[in-house]
């Protein structure tokens, strides 16, 4: 299982000389299991997936897991390349939100007068798949294994998780079917509390890989530097993104979701903060590639 960082920022891109090691792209993170290609969350760093500037399709089918529909995880959508290939079949799975069904929230964002296109102008074959907390997916289910038309494959089981955020949001768990190897992408979110934390400590427990949002510090969260506390606006400091996976007992600890005004000596510091807790953590930067 290859796992691509596409895109780490949290809010909005970034983009200056602070910005160059981490990155600025907002969140996408692409994960390649054999011949699958799937992707977590649709923000800017989607967009950096080109087939016609050296990548490599392995297969037609594309699938996507949207966490929210807040900007930052859906901004990159419309200029994701294989949405222009009318051979790619592109499935899109999340939540219904704010009174919206998926579709309608998909045929709403991507539309003149805020884009030249509509869904209909795109010669991809599109699936919306509306999910929620605790469904157990297949995306193998829409590809032929063999010639049957009736026996589908079951490379990975996908669960999900209802996170703490506002509107809501869904952290996901892929497990390998072969390998047994799992990731979770798990953002945005406060860390809760009594049976709901003793709930997501389960749902991570003993992950090979947790990518999980660290958008502020504690201090910041408890508005030390600005007076404005934090702890209800729907996101994690990195110290309880350490205690998460300390707690879980997981392998590794990618810190995701950054600050978007959080240059990259700032983030040098926190990375040496949270090996200092948890030896097995490091700051996802943009690009970067890990295998597991």
């Amino acid at each position: 299982m290859k796992i691509i960082f596409r895109g780490t920022r949290g809010t909005s891109p970034s983009s200056g000389e602070g910005f160059v090691k981490y990155g600025g792209n907002t969140s996408c993170v692409e994960v390649k299991l054999r011949d699958m290609q799937l992707f977590f969350d649709a923000g800017t760093g989607i967009s950096s997936y080109r087939v016609d500037e050296g990548e490599s399709p392995v297969s037609n089918k594309y699938f996507i897991f949207l966490s929210h529909l807040h900007y930052d995880h859906i901004q990159g959508l419309p200029f994701f390349a294989p949405m222009f290939d009318g051979a790619s079949e592109i499935h899109i799975y999340g939540s219904s939100s704010g009174g919206l069904s998926l579709q309608e929230a998909f045929e709403q964002f991507i539309r003149p007068p805020y884009h030249p296109l509509s869904r209909t102008n795109y010669p991809a074959k599109i699936a919306i798949h509306e999910i929620g907390p605790g469904e157990i997916i297949n995306p193998g289910e829409h590809i032929q294994k063999g010639e049957s038309e009736h026996s589908k494959r079951e490379d990975c089981r996908i669960e999900t998780f209802a996170l703490q955020h506002p509107g809501g949001s869904l952290a996901y768990k892929l497990t390998d079917s072969e390998t047994g190897k799992t990731f979770v992408y798990a953002t945005d979110t406060e860390m809760p509390r009594g049976e709901r934390k003793r709930a997501l400590v389960d749902f991570v427990r003993a992950v090979n890989l947790l990518v999980v949002d660290s958008f502020f510090t504690d201090a910041e969260m408890r508005g030390e530097l600005d007076g404005k506390d934090k702890r209800d606006w729907g996101h994690m400091s990195f110290e309880e993104a350490v205690e998460l996976a300390s707690l879980a007992e997981v392998e590794q600890l990618a810190l995701f979701h950054h600050h978007n005004k959080r240059k990259d000596e700032e983030l040098d510091r926190l990375q040496e903060r949270a090996r200092a807790l948890f030896k097995a953590s490091f700051c996802a930067y943009d690009n970067q590639l890990i295998e597991i």
